[in-house]
């Protein structure tokens, strides 16, 4: 796991190496343990690591013998053994590393390299015959990719702050990141939040020369497979295990849920030493906001593991804290779970373990949400006669969550049922919000659309699924989890997130996943003996920080200063207003909304001049 950064001139000057080096150490935290710049005429790329693998070589940029082909690469390939047995008669190596299989694969293979890997990576190869650069961020995004494409010069970079670091670059709003931020709490690739930056999509390499040229080299392809609870163990524990390579200590993450817990319970019984950790929280309704800690507990004890928790309670300078998570994460992602994200990581790597395996991805490939049972029950309900239904209306509306089944009824399948899911502003909001022209509610329908049309299913379900994993997982979650635990300089690791386990998962029929409307049936049963009880027949919950509390106390006057008028650039502040003020007296809920908001003020507070 590392940072890197590149530039590539093509008005004819010669790369700066003083602004390379600047770029790559704003990044410092994402690799203590190493650095390294390449500058060859026009191309400089830098290099920040944290060893994980080959602790002696591997240092990076690394470059063939013959001086052709030079890499910087973020990220580690779990089967850069078999591609060294492969590679080795015919490429003579140095080092041990993962790093060095890339550079010889790509010299064997060129592109086609990508459909060999299994990993996650983000990396960049200077060709210096060709005068080209080749790019490529992995299957499901799990490392991030950033890129300005600019007439005399391309930059690219693990984190935007790199970017910005070059000297004028524009510090200002994409109004089509923000449509999309304001409309699901993130910015879904191509698109950042910064008018010229751009971010490689999850499953894309690029070539780049005088211009770039994008290529989507894999999108989920549905393994038809036997379905049994047995297959589906047996598939999970291959992933968990090939992400246990290391020559540095591995540990797990472990909120209580079924995902870490089935994560940690298949680690220690290969780790009698293994070390888990969790988050709790000091709040005034204790009960509400622990219950994953608890659990987590629960599952320590039944696995033997080492365990370690980290409390968010009043000796932690929250707002201090909420702001260095900002200047981490680059964009806004509206979603408070970062905090006890970074402090986690943050402890893992005061305890000596800089690799942490993750559950995240779970929830996406096995139905593990409410809103996939909700939207089955949707689906049921469009079936009866539109008669029917409209006599049933006027009753159903006297409950809310059966008024919300009939609205979404609705809807036709396709964007706006999906985002009804999903969307923090819906138009009437939205339009007495914002203040700055933007493209509009339908761009964002265009874009979920373009993403949920790809799956050869009539099933809704699982076009929510695929269109979870592929904008949710990759530009939410993937994107949040990297950023806070390399700020604390910790790599982690998603075995559910491997492509293959993606690929059997997406074939297996929806009601299969859900057997009994159960969600993550299929995922409990395959883990009957291994998961204690209490957590396998639990309800699900959700790693759920207290932010409402947060936003009426200890983060109210930051929240009071950024919703104050000077700093509302781009929103009424009447409506800011309204919002807060009810949410604060409780005579509404507003957190998604507001969460979104403060996300979006102190991004603009950090990064816009």
């Amino acid at each position: 796991m590392c940072g890197i950064v590149g530039m590539l001139r093509r008005d004819g000057a010669p790369a700066d190496r003083a602004v390379v080096e600047r770029m790559r150490d704003v990044m410092a935290h994402r690799g203590p343990d190493g650095r390294g710049l390449f500058a060859d005429g026009p191309v400089a790329l830098g290099h920040l690591r944290l060893s994980i693998i080959d602790l002696a070589g591997g240092g990076q940029p690394m470059t063939t013998p013959d001086g052709r082909f030079t890499i910087v690469f973020n990220g580690e390939i779990y089967n850069h053994g078999d591609l060294r047995r492969e590679l080795e008669p015919k490429h003579a190596y140095r080092t041990s590393s993962d790093t060095e299989s890339l550079l010889h694969g790509y010299r064997e293979w060129g592109p086609a390299l990508l459909d060999r890997l299994e990993g996650m990576f983000a990396f960049a190869i200077w060709d210096a015959r060709e005068k080209k650069l080749f790019c490529a961020r992995d299957r499901l995004g799990k490392k991030p990719f950033y890129y300005a494409d600019r007439p005399d010069v391309f930059l690219f970079a693990s984190e935007v702050k790199a970017l910005l670091e070059f000297p004028g670059f524009p510090r200002e709003v994409d109004p089509e990141g923000m449509e999309l931020y304001l409309a699901v709490g993130y910015t879904p690739a191509p698109w950042t939040l910064f008018r010229g930056v751009r971010k490689l999509p999850a499953g894309h390499s690029a070539g780049v020369a005088a211009r770039v040229e994008t290529r989507e080299y894999w999108d989920v392809r549905p393994e038809r497979a036997d379905v049994t609870p047995e297959a589906v163990r047996q598939r999970v524990e291959t992933a968990i295990v090939k992400r246990l390579i290391s020559d540095v200590p591995v540990g797990c993450y472990l909120s209580g849920g079924i995902d870490s817990s089935i994560v940690s319970g298949v680690v220690a019984k290969r780790n009698p030493e293994l070390r888990t950790f969790s988050a709790g929280f000091a709040a005034a309704d204790r009960d509400k906001f622990n219950v994953d800690l608890d659990m987590a507990r629960v599952a320590s004890k039944r696995f033997g593991t080492i365990h370690s928790e980290v409390l968010v309670d009043d000796a932690v300078d929250l707002p201090a804290l909420v702001r260095r998570v900002a200047w981490a994460l680059d964009e806004p992602i509206a979603n408070a779970a970062s905090i006890p994200t970074y402090l986690v990581a943050k402890l893992a790597r005061e305890k000596g373990v800089p690799v942490l395996l993750s559950g995240d991805g779970a929830d996406e490939l096995f139905a593990g949400y409410d809103r996939y049972l909700s939207d089955a029950l949707v689906t049921t309900y469009r079936r009866v006669p539109g008669w029917a239904r409209a006599m049933a209306s006027p009753f159903l509306r006297l409950n809310a969550n059966l008024a919300k089944l009939d609205r979404k009824a609705r809807l036709e399948p396709g964007p706006e049922r999906y985002l009804t899911w999903h969307e923090a502003f819906p138009r009437a909001v939205r339009d007495a919000l914002v203040t700055t022209k933007l493209p509009g509610p339908e761009f964002v329908r265009e874009v979920v659309a373009k993403t949920i049309a790809r799956p050869q299913t009539d099933n809704f379900q699982e076009r929510l699924l695929y269109g979870d994993l592929k904008l949710w997982i990759a530009e939410e979650s993937n994107m949040r989890m990297d950023k806070m635990s390399m700020l604390a300089s910790v790599e982690t690791r998603a075995p559910f997130l491997d492509h293959h386990l993606v690929e059997f998962a997406a074939g297996i029929p929806f009601a299969e996943k859900v057997r009994g409307r159960r969600y993550k049936a299929l995922l409990r049963d395959a883990f009957r003996d291994l998961l204690p009880e209490e957590i396998r027949t639990r309800s699900k919950w959700g790693f759920i920080p207290p932010a409402s509390e947060w936003l009426r106390t200890r983060l109210n006057p930051l929240a009071n200063e950024l919703f104050a008028p000077p700093k509302l650039r781009h929103f009424r502040h009447d409506t800011v207003k309204s919002l807060f003020d009810a949410h604060v007296s409780k005579k509404a809920y507003h957190l998604p909304r507001l969460w979104i908001l403060l996300a979006f003020q102190l991004w603009q507070e950090t990064y816009l001049p």
